[in-house]
């Protein structure tokens, strides 16, 4: 509720622009998405520091059902840290840092999938050191 007991929308700070000695709210003091439910920023960032970004990107886009995986090409895309698209399907996500945010690769693959790959790739690594040898990073 307002100041003037209607609900806080566009008509009720028309009116507050428009009463005597009452000043609006800075708009631009606000976070444009405050108005939202959201979930806060850590709820899609997920830790990849000491996972090698070829096998987890290779593994990302196999969650994808993407069979074919070019290895030159995807060392040639995580030079730059955002993967758009690959094989034709949104990655959304930059591999760059030890943290990434997942909300857009989950939103198009499915809740928690790039947390669930992340935790078998771990596993995976774990069982089998060698996993990386073929692929220098």
């Amino acid at each position: 509720m307002s100041l003037f007991g209607r609900s806080n929308n566009i008509y009720s700070f028309f009116f507050l622009m428009h009463k005597p000695g009452i000043k609006p709210p800075n708009p631009m003091s606000a976070s444009p998405v405050s108005t939202f439910t959201k979930m806060s920023k850590n709820d899609y960032d997920i830790d990849i520091s000491g996972l090698p970004k070829v096998i987890l990107l290779m593994r990302l886009v196999g969650h994808l059902n993407i069979h074919s995986f070019n290895i030159q090409r995807a060392k040639q895309m995580l030079k730059n840290g955002y993967i758009d698209y690959f094989g034709g399907r949104a990655i959304k996500t930059n591999l760059s840092g030890n943290i990434v945010n997942t909300q857009l690769y989950d939103r198009d693959a499915g809740k928690d999938a790039f947390k669930s790959v992340v935790e078998q790739l771990r596993k995976d690594l774990a069982i089998n050191k060698n996993i990386t040898s073929n692929i220098k990073h």
